[in-house]
């Protein structure tokens, strides 16, 4: 008797011992299902989020300066190629949304000269450019006879002919690049992106 009330009493703590692992298992695996429902809604809001950034974007891409578009072309033939967007990982996602800003802040901060072959009248001219941020630009060839401005619009950059600035361009890209002393030079300027420059 005595041997059995002791296998009774053992088999009753061990009861009780397995009976609160079972709880702390339960309240454990709760915790994890609240933490998974709380993850899976944090991502759906993630999710969310960078569609509405690729969206703008997308209307925002024609609008950057031809240097920008070729520091990211990946991140933006992804963003623009991507027919639903499961083809690309979310996180991959994000990363090109980040690079594209990321270029473009940095572009906009600074002035910036670009070289590049560009045909007028049916020849083809190497011509230097000048950004002043994501807003405007002049152009200038190696001659000094072919030069413009340039403006962003929704479909593009437009360049227009502006033969008349080609010694002002000139002289600020050489300021710019520190090839003569600095000095005060005066650019055809418009305020409104896509029309033609109105001040300076």
């Amino acid at each position: 008797i005595a041997l059995r009330e002791k296998e009774i009493d053992e088999m009753g703590k061990f009861t009780e011992t397995a009976r609160a692992r079972i709880e702390d298992v339960v309240t454990k695996r709760a915790a994890l299902q609240s933490e998974e429902t709380e993850r899976k809604s944090w991502r759906a809001a993630f999710e969310k989020e960078v569609l509405r950034l690729e969206s703008s974007l997308r209307e925002v891409i024609p609008l950057l300066p031809p240097p920008v578009k070729s520091k990211v072309g990946s991140s933006i033939a992804r963003l623009e190629g991507a027919k639903s967007p499961d083809e690309v990982q979310l996180q991959e996602r994000f990363r090109d949304i980040l690079a594209i800003l990321s270029a473009a802040r940095d572009f906009d901060s600074r002035l910036t000269i670009d070289s590049e072959v560009r045909e007028f009248e049916g020849k083809r001219y190497q011509i230097d450019v000048l950004y002043l941020g994501l807003d405007h630009a002049w152009y200038v060839d190696e001659s000094g006879k072919m030069a413009g401005v340039g403006l962003p619009t929704p479909t593009g950059w437009v360049w227009r002919e502006d033969r008349p600035i080609a010694s002002r361009v000139r002289t600020a890209i050489e300021i710019n690049r520190r090839e003569i002393p600095p000095a005060l030079v005066s650019l055809p300027f418009s305020g409104k992106s896509g029309r033609a420059p109105s001040g300076e």
